[in-house]
């Protein structure tokens, strides 16, 4: 019945009754305690639609210009050098041989590389900003390539490959800015489990390594019992159920 009443975005009327904490909208006699548990710790925990979800200039550069331009992406055929070539200034003197080949100068009421670029990149935005408030899903945005990697070379059983799922770069950008907003805000306000440590601004991969040490070597230099149990949830990431995904991350502010 989840799948049925909660659509991918998490966005139909039966997520916003289980995001308010309201009545559960499941019939009880449908679903395990298990579930119902799990519906309950969906309600919200801050305020719905905290993240503003519109793109600035400023996060859209922050982000192509850490992002290596080697990096595949975006089944349509947009590079992502277009981007990159879009929030870069362009030369003095690369603008003096453009306007010479055009028999003109930079005195002359003519608008500039520059000018271009930064026209060309705010249109690229405000198109981006004007889909995302009226709820449009693009074309492009829905067209995923899945690839298939070998994590060992020359083994193709399936489950030695890597599944990854290439985006449209604006699309992936999008993501990135809006969930690294997101992070910033539940740890800002305390909404996160201090265990958590994994993609945790502040935080290392090391970290969990060494409490772990630490609570080996308490107990033997105490000489007291430690029973440790660890769980590895196999290919976990392909496992996660977007819809779930989705209304966990709106009762964040997402």
């Amino acid at each position: 019945p989840f799948s049925e009443k909660i659509d991918w975005g998490a966005s139909t009327h039966t997520a916003e009754v289980i995001l308010e904490g309201e009545e559960n909208p499941f019939d009880p006699n449908a679903i395990d305690d298990i579930a119902q548990l799990l519906i309950a710790q969906c309600k919200k925990t801050t305020t719905l639609d905290t993240i503003n979800p519109e793109l600035t200039v400023d996060e859209w550069v922050g982000k192509v210009k850490v992002w290596r331009e080697t990096t595949t992406t975006s089944p349509s055929g947009m590079h992502l050098g277009h981007y990159k070539a879009l929030i870069f200034p362009i030369s003095e003197e690369t603008e003096q041989k453009f306007m010479q080949r055009r028999g003109l100068t930079l005195a002359e009421e003519e608008p500039t590389l520059n000018a271009k670029r930064q026209a060309i990149l705010q249109a690229h935005l405000d198109f981006i900003n004007y889909v995302v408030k009226n709820k449009y899903s693009l074309e492009r945005w829905r067209t995923i390539t899945n690839v298939m990697l070998l994590k060992e070379p020359g083994n193709f059983k399936i489950h030695r490959l890597r599944v990854i799922h290439l985006y449209e770069a604006d699309y992936t950008i999008l993501l990135a800015v809006k969930w690294r907003q997101l992070v910033h805000h539940v740890i800002d306000n305390n909404l996160m489990n201090p265990s958590q440590y994994g993609s945790m601004p502040g935080r290392e991969a090391l970290t969990p390594a060494f409490l772990e040490e630490l609570q080996w070597e308490i107990s033997r230099s105490s000489r007291r019992s430690l029973l440790r149990n660890d769980f590895d949830a196999t290919s976990c990431y392909d496992r996660i159920i977007p819809s779930l995904a989705n209304l966990i991350a709106r009762s964040f502010g997402m």
